[in-house]
Formats: C-alpha cells, sequence, structure tokens
C-alpha cells in the first residue's frame, strides 16, 4: 500500500481554523448584526444574520432551508473571520 502523506499544519495555521469554525458556526446558529464601510465607520443600517440552525439540538430554524442558504453562512463566517476584527460583534465581547 501507498503511504498516505497527510499536510503538515502549524499551531499558528490550527489556531485560524479553529477561529474560522467557529465564526461558521457563530453564523449558522446565532442571530446577529454586522457591517461597517470600506473606511471602517460603522454602517447607518446594518446587515443581519438570521441562525439557520438550533444550537443545542441541530434542527433546521427554517422549514424549507436548502444548501444555497447554508453555504451563504458559511461564507460569511469565513469573510468575517479573516477580514474583520473590526466587524465583530457585542456577544464576542463578553
Amino acid at each position: 500500500m501507498a503511504k498516505s502523506t497527510r499536510p503538515v499544519i502549524s499551531s499558528s495555521d490550527r489556531l485560524k481554523i479553529r477561529a474560522i469554525k467557529r465564526s461558521i458556526l457563530k453564523c449558522l446558529t446565532e442571530d446577529f448584526q454586522y457591517g461597517t464601510t470600506k473606511s471602517g465607520l460603522p454602517l447607518k443600517r446594518k446587515k443581519e444574520n438570521l441562525a439557520l440552525f438550533r444550537t443545542p439540538e441541530g434542527f433546521a430554524v427554517w422549514q424549507n432551508t436548502n444548501l444555497t442558504m447554508v453555504m451563504d453562512a458559511v461564507v460569511l463566517g469565513i469573510y468575517l473571520a479573516y477580514g474583520a476584527e473590526d466587524t465583530d460583534t457585542e456577544e464576542e465581547g463578553k
């Protein structure tokens, strides 16, 4: 059998992966507002994220939850994890 080669992941990469995972789970399971302008100022009307799944059970909140809705939440989680220390919500500061 061929020996499989696993990628070497540094500890800093593991921390980044955990942060991305937390951000994605937040986007899938929590309602919150987010958003800033390109200059870093808060938007006059913030964007709103609505939870797709209930946290303890993992059941869908909405009846017709589809893959597009889930992928939009995942992409938002990645954007928030990478881009933006300034778009953190009030709940994370607690």
